[in-house]
């Protein structure tokens, strides 16, 4: 399952702020929450330079800048046309701890599959072998390679090492395989980023609205 915006939206729904703790805008303890609920809680907590979301979806820790509101602030990127914007990969390389030890990228088969299959085209579009050829070959990569993949039988070692052991007639993978990025970042990450760029816009609105009542 893909964490998108919109299921995001979907799960922090009803989610109510508190500001447990605020000093210098930069001690902050911020959490989000339903009421008399505990399903996605999470709060976002600042000390200079560093920024923890922590709660039912798990713990990451970011380093940084001083005010990591700052940091998160989505409002002003650049191309931004509309609803959240997050920035995985640049955050993910400020990510100084988390609560899950395997990192935030797993195996993704989707691209493997992809990367399998833009193998199999270029050969097919380069090669003067027959379109026989190419079908028993498709045939024989589905099976030893593709369907254990799919029904996972093998994480992304044991397919990388398929590739690289497969040979068909002659027929063979190209040489790069275990240079090839076949990740994704993981679900939990990506919820996680959504709700340190909502948080921060319910955070900012807040002071905004307050100010203006003032």
């Amino acid at each position: 399952m893909k964490c998108t915006e919109e299921r995001f939206l979907a799960d922090v729904e009803g989610h109510e702020m508190e500001v447990v703790h605020e000093h210098d805008n930069v001690y902050r303890h911020v959490r989000f929450q339903k009421p008399d609920q505990s399903a996605f809680w999470f709060s976002l907590i600042t000390w200079p330079g560093h920024l923890c979301i922590a709660g039912d979806m798990g713990t990451y820790v970011f380093a940084r800048l001083r005010d990591m509101f700052e940091f998160f602030r989505t409002d002003d990127y650049e191309g931004r046309e509309s609803g959240l914007f997050i920035n995985p990969d640049y955050w993910g390389s400020k990510l100084s701890s988390s609560d899950y030890p395997r990192g935030i990228t797993e195996f993704d088969p989707a691209a493997f599959r992809d990367a399998v299959k833009d193998d199999f085209d270029t050969s097919r579009e380069t090669d003067d072998r027959s379109e026989k050829f190419y079908r028993a070959l498709w045939s024989e990569i589905d099976y030893d390679i593709l369907d254990p993949v799919a029904n996972g039988e093998c994480g992304e070692e044991g397919a990388r090492s398929a590739v690289e052991d497969f040979n068909y007639d002659g027929w063979t993978f190209s040489d790069d395989w275990w240079e090839r990025d076949l990740t994704r970042f993981r679900y939990h990450f990506i919820w996680c980023c959504y709700a340190i760029a909502w948080g921060v816009e319910q955070y900012d609105k807040s002071r905004a609205a307050a100010a203006v009542s003032a």
